[in-house]
């Protein structure tokens, strides 16, 4: 250890006969004297950081106080020229500072210049004062914070449906929302619309999701820096319907068998619809029933108006509700056959007796006036079918209806319904004599109560 130490004093001592090795220990001797001298001669000193943060806290200020927030300010950083003693500030770095604006008597929305307060940015005090800030100011926008409910709609620029399908109106989830921020701003917004930029070609119902949303004045798109919406995604339901024009059909009802049904004819106003339906119901489909049309209440004047009923899930998109069928009345004429009383009963069941009440009955017949010209009482059959009206309680009274017949004329029919009242007993075991002036048919009712001029002719 001796001999090490002897060696390093023989090597210093014979380095200060190297020129240079003398001028770099000066150099190291004066910059040590330098700093001893700096520190005990001069302990504070000035410096200057740049880049300093601006933070702006409005809580606990009049701005909070008064609904106010933050819109807008035009300073991000500022540089910074601070005095302290050398020991402080000379490592001290501008990520270590921060420039507070200072909010005082920011009481209503506008523009306020503040200044600042620069401080320590982990909050510990600071040790140092300050000489200058630049800029020395910052002007912020202070506007009060609101809240608005708006519409949600979709813009779907590049889906297009199949031929013979219809897109519907596109439904967003949520359909409104609640939208935040500057009041001027909120203001002004009327809707949300989230937009769905994809290319679909559609045949089907379709979802999409999106997060890229437009905020919409009455006069174009609102800027939506410093608004929040609580959603981050739109659910869009693309609706896809099966679309077809129908021809509008109707049912005559309460038509005798004989009857040309050909020779009616109504105009339907109008005469088909536009339909959609969610499936491909409608893919074999080529007309839609309205409903019936009771040939009895049809006059030669008639007009039947009809709503048009969809089932769930089907579209009208003609925008017609109800359908119109008017009689097409040419050559048509309408005659009474007043207090015709030949009613014949049919169908009667043998363990009754079946009294005719009503004596006679005026039907009202409507059809060609050539044809209508030409009948007579004896064209027409008056019928009631008992059985239309069973089981039968014997010692009862019924109110039955009368068919109107034209057998002979197939484009004849009877314009109203037509009742009669009938007694209805037990029958009763009866002996017919050969010379009776009473004869009963074969359903027990005497004839000369049907046919009262043939009790007459008996008589005589």
């Amino acid at each position: 250890m001796r001999n090490f130490l002897r060696t390093i004093k023989i090597k210093f001592s014979k380095s200060f006969h190297n020129d240079a090795t003398i001028i770099i220990y000066s150099l190291i001797i004066s910059i040590l004297a330098w700093l001893i001298i700096s520190i005990n001669m001069y302990p504070s000193t000035y410096q200057t950081l740049k880049n300093v943060p601006v933070n702006i806290d409005i809580e606990g200020t009049s701005a909070a106080a008064n609904n106010l927030q933050v819109v807008s300010h035009d300073v991000e950083k500022v540089n910074v020229k601070i005095n302290g003693q050398r020991t402080d500030i000379g490592d001290l770095k501008a990520s270590q500072l921060r420039a507070s604006v200072v909010i005082e008597n920011v009481t209503s929305a506008g523009e306020y210049v503040l200044g600042f307060n620069i401080e320590m940015a982990d909050g510990s005090k600071n040790n140092f004062t300050v000489e200058s800030i630049t800029p020395s100011t910052i002007t912020v926008d202070f506007d009060e914070y609101a809240t608005k409910e708006v519409p949600v709609e979709a813009n779907t620029p590049n889906v297009s449906v199949e031929s013979g399908y219809y897109k519907d109106t596109v439904v967003c989830t949520p359909s409104v929302i609640e939208i935040s921020g500057p009041k001027n701003q909120i203001d002004s917004v009327e809707k949300l619309v989230v937009n769905v930029n994809d290319e679909l070609h559609l045949d089907n119902y379709y979802t999409a999701y999106s997060s890229d949303w437009t905020l919409y004045s009455e006069s174009g798109i609102v800027d939506n820096k410093n608004i929040e919406i609580p959603e981050n995604e739109f659910k869009v339901d693309i609706p896809v319907y099966m679309k077809k024009e129908l021809e509008l059909t109707y049912t005559l009802q309460n038509v005798p068998s004989y009857f040309d049904e050909s020779s009616i004819e109504f105009e339907l106003s109008p005469s088909s619809i536009v339909v959609t339906s969610p499936n491909k119901a409608l893919l074999e489909q080529t007309t839609w029933h309205i409903g019936y049309i009771d040939l009895r209440d049809v006059t030669a004047d008639s007009t039947f108006t009809f709503e048009i009923e969809l089932p769930s899930g089907y579209q009208n998109l003609s925008g017609d509700t109800t359908v119109t069928a008017k009689l097409k009345s040419d050559n048509l004429e309408t005659k009474t056959f007043a207090n015709m009383s030949n009613i014949s009963i049919i169908n009667a069941p043998s363990q009754y007796d079946i009294s005719l009440m009503t004596k006679s009955i005026s039907p009202v017949l409507i059809g060609p006036a050539d044809d209508i010209e030409k009948i007579t009482d004896m064209d027409i059959v008056l019928e009631i079918d008992v059985s239309s009206i069973l089981p039968l309680r014997a010692g009862e009274e019924y109110s039955v209806n009368v068919n109107v017949l034209t057998p002979n004329y197939d484009k004849v029919w009877t314009q109203g319904t037509y009742m009669a009242v009938i007694q209805v007993d037990e029958a009763q075991e009866t002996t017919v004599s050969s010379d009776s002036s009473s004869k009963s048919d074969s359903t027990g009712i005497d004839d000369s109560y049907i046919n009262p001029e043939k009790k007459s002719a008996d008589d005589e």
